[in-house]
């Protein structure tokens, strides 16, 4: 996504992102929302690393500047959640994140 928007001349658009819970498990009419410290930390040291790019360059997985973009990248956008040991419901919103796209669209699971 990064790669394209780059290349369209679209990255730099601000967009949002929201995470929310589509089901909860068993008869469970409510979630918690726990481990908000520990993300927030997570995305404040979050880089890529020389392999996964050099991996990305070895496969022509995206082109230079994408590359180049993506051994620089920080995130640098705004996150609004509920606070965590809160309870919710299903479809409930719990967090939202707001940054221009190609920041936002380059997030990656954590291991």
């Amino acid at each position: 996504m990064v790669d394209a928007a780059l290349k369209a001349g679209t990255a730099h658009r601000r967009s949002t992102f929201e995470l929310f819970a589509r089901r909860l498990s068993g008869a469970r009419r409510y979630g918690v929302v726990a481990g908000t410290g520990r993300f927030l930390e997570a995305l404040e040291r979050f880089r890529f690393t020389d392999p996964e790019l050099e991996y990305l360059r070895a496969h022509a997985v995206v082109s230079a500047p994408t590359l180049d973009w993506l051994a620089n990248y920080r995130f640098s956008g705004n996150i609004w959640g509920i606070p965590r040991v809160t309870s919710f419901s299903r479809d409930r919103r719990s967090s939202r994140l707001n940054q221009a796209s190609q920041r936002a669209c380059s997030s990656r699971p954590s291991p």
